[in-house]
């Protein structure tokens, strides 16, 4: 074979790889997965998951009408892991809403008349959830969770069960999980905070730990 030749295909070569790279380091490669992916396919396996071993656990995220259309990605990342929940609760506030077919069969709905602002996947579930140690998982519309993103973060739970798990930082986009005894009385006395994060930060009354995880990404 010719140098020239080897030159070329070493580049290629390279090209590829870089190529690849990206496309893993940016989570395209999930993102692509999930799209081809079957949705009914993963809604039917989904109850064959394994559960989590905790008494209760439930995914709560909020959206808006604009956005109902796009979230699929997001929640068949939910439904392709190696843990299942026991629900996936989607919060709304009242109002006119086009629910696609297949997120009637796999999230439970609840409309809310109190305008929570970003602040909807966290207030109501909580105020709903009457064990104070169900593991309540707080996530965004627009994110692709890794595969094994339920099954870390409630690991790290157990292994800290007094405080809230926080993924890299303190925000819904990466997953957060509380459970409703982190909260005292006065969190349902003032319903004027349409904020998710500065109802942790001002309600909270135990710590927080924060978790590398590099699997979540935006789209």
């Amino acid at each position: 074979m010719k140098k020239r030749t080897i030159i070329r295909l070493s580049i290629i070569s390279i090209f590829i790889s870089l190529i690849y790279t990206f496309v893993v380091y940016f989570g395209i490669d999930r993102y692509i997965k999930l799209q081809l992916i079957d949705g009914n396919s993963l809604i039917k396996n989904y109850s064959k998951l394994e559960e989590t071993g905790c008494d209760r656990v439930v995914i709560s995220f909020t959206t808006t009408p604009e956005r109902l259309s796009k979230i699929k990605p997001m929640i068949l990342s939910l439904l392709d892991q190696t843990l299942k929940v026991d629900e996936i609760a989607l919060s709304i506030p009242y109002g006119k809403y086009e629910i696609p077919e297949y997120l009637k069969d796999v999230v439970t709905i609840y409309y809310y008349s109190i305008d929570y602002g970003t602040a909807g996947n966290l207030v109501p579930c909580v105020l709903r959830e009457r064990e104070g140690d169900t593991k309540i998982i707080l996530v965004a519309d627009n994110v692709i969770y890794g595969k094994d993103f339920i099954e870390r973060i409630i690991e790290e739970s157990e292994n800290s069960p007094r405080k809230c798990v926080s993924i890299n930082d303190l925000s819904c986009k990466n997953g957060i999980l509380i459970t409703p005894d982190f909260f005292d009385q006065s969190f349902s006395s003032n319903n004027d905070c349409k904020n998710c994060i500065q109802w942790l930060r001002t309600k909270l009354t135990t710590g927080i730990i924060n978790v590398k995880y590099s699997e979540n990404y935006k789209y």
